[in-house]
């Protein structure tokens, strides 16, 4: 967790932004696999990220969303918790649902992580961007 929260500094610190897109398609490996990454992606990567600040989540995080919490389960660098899932979109929704549910203790005993779980729908699309920008589709 620590190593996130520094890259995460890191990626809140960066001054000039340089977005790739499929034209910049200089890759020794994958050259044919569509890449972007811009501002949608960026955002989706800020959500992936950020936290409540504290658990349980406050009236205005809880309104605004744009805390994935993510990072809680999901550590980089691999992004992953090596689970098999469904569509990104689904397993957004998930937890979208999943956090509101927790919140308002309709959930036996959720690990305090997924309370801290803040998306509201329009968190998804831009996660969902951030996470498809991981994907690595070895032949």
């Amino acid at each position: 967790m620590d190593y996130a929260r520094r890259l995460f500094a890191r990626i809140r610190a960066l001054q000039t932004i340089q977005w790739i897109s499929n034209a910049d398609r200089t890759f020794a490996i994958h050259a044919d696999q569509d890449f972007v990454f811009g501002p949608t992606e960026l955002a989706g990567l800020k959500i992936f990220f950020t936290g409540p600040g504290v658990n349980p989540p406050t009236p205005l995080t809880i309104a605004s969303g744009g805390a994935g919490n993510c990072i809680a389960c999901h550590a980089p660098p691999a992004f992953t918790d090596f689970a098999f899932h469904n569509t990104i979109e689904d397993v957004l929704e998930f937890y979208r649902a999943f956090g509101e549910k927790a919140r308002a203790r309709e959930v036996r005993n959720p690990a305090p992580e997924l309370r801290g779980i803040v998306l509201k729908p329009h968190d998804l699309p831009p996660l969902a961007a951030f996470l498809r920008a991981l994907n690595e589709d070895y032949e």
